[in-house]
């Protein structure tokens, strides 16, 4: 169940390696898992290969762009798992345009970099509320794929 005991498992997708030691730590002083990939291609065999609460990707990395990664993970979890893995986009600020493409290619929200460590905090909080009372918080929502749907308008 995701976050049960009260300790995420979260992946955190960056090829920078002081912000992933940044994330990391800030994640780790919390309590919770934390699994690190330096690239999009570590990032999707990781995803596929464990059982993740919450990443944090970045956008732009080598060996496959986080975008990338994300949409080949939501194609293979449609058909190897239940929908629920939380991913946050890490975007630099000439990349927010982009959000809302993201948004509606898999990701459930975005961070614009620079990123504090206290970012991360403020985000993994409502998700652990969330998890404590497994009741979906509608300024954080879950990744939900609606099949045969209409998306969100983007008019």
């Amino acid at each position: 169940a995701f976050g049960a005991s009260g300790v995420l498992r979260v992946l955190i997708a960056e090829d920078h390696s002081m912000m992933r030691t940044m994330l990391r730590a800030a994640v780790a002083d919390l309590g919770h898992q934390v699994t690190t990939a330096e690239d999009g291609k570590i990032a999707l065999q990781l995803m596929e290969s464990n059982v993740f609460d919450v990443a944090f990707v970045d956008i732009t990395m080598p060996n496959c762009n986080g975008d990338e990664a994300v949409r080949a993970y939501r194609q293979w979890e449609a058909v190897n798992r239940p929908s629920s893995l939380h991913i946050c986009a890490m975007l630099d600020k000439s990349q927010s345009s982009l959000l809302p493409r993201l948004l509606r290619e898999g990701f459930a929200a975005g961070l614009v970099k620079p990123i504090r460590a206290q970012d991360v905090i403020e985000h993994l909080a409502p998700l652990l509320s969330v998890a404590n009372s497994h009741v979906t918080s509608p300024s954080m929502p879950m990744y939900t794929p609606s099949p045969g749907l209409p998306g969100p308008s983007t008019g």
